[in-house]
């Protein structure tokens, strides 16, 4: 997504001006296209006018993914290592893979821009953990729905086999 004329940049603006400089990803759901940028994610309508400007994330910050649910939007933070949780209006609703010793939760270790999040057909959030080389699953649902238990044993039978098979598995 760059101006009109093919010219990267950056230049807040209506559709026909607005410029960004290397989107990071784009979702569109209900009419609504949201734009995720290196520290903050824009939403447009589907004539492209802005909808508004999410809160900036900081200096840290280096968005690479997103993903827009009925109810939610992900957002993969890779400088940040954490994959945040807002609701359709952008408030900020909690943050996944950060470290937790009461819950026995590592955290996520994210060396690079190659963070990546996403849902499945089943409802269930994946989020990658590449720094280190594990899989990280959750068969509790994210999403405000009810997950098929059959989609729940598979998750978990899954998880089996890749431990099984000497991977690194851990529930997040």
């Amino acid at each position: 997504v760059f101006g009109l004329g093919g010219t990267g940049g950056f230049r807040d603006g209506d559709s026909g001006s607005a410029q960004f400089d290397e989107p990071v990803g784009l979702d569109y759901a209900d009419g609504r296209l949201y734009v995720g940028l290196r520290d903050h994610v824009e939403v447009f309508d589907a004539a492209g006018q802005s909808l508004g400007s999410w809160e900036r994330l900081g200096p840290r910050a280096f968005l690479t993914s997103i993903v827009v649910t009925k109810n939610d939007v992900f957002v993969a933070d890779a400088g940040n290592s954490v994959v945040l949780r807002y609701d359709l209006a952008g408030t900020l609703m909690g943050r996944i893979g950060e470290k937790d010793a009461s819950r026995n939760v590592p955290g996520l270790i994210v060396p690079s821009a190659y963070f990546d999040v996403a849902v499945a057909p089943d409802g269930l959030l994946r989020v990658a953990d590449p720094g280190r080389l594990r899989i990280a699953f959750t068969s509790t649902p994210l999403l405000p729905s009810t997950v098929h238990e059959d989609c729940i044993k598979g998750v978990e039978a899954t998880a089996r086999l890749c431990r099984e098979l000497g991977h690194d598995v851990i529930e997040a």
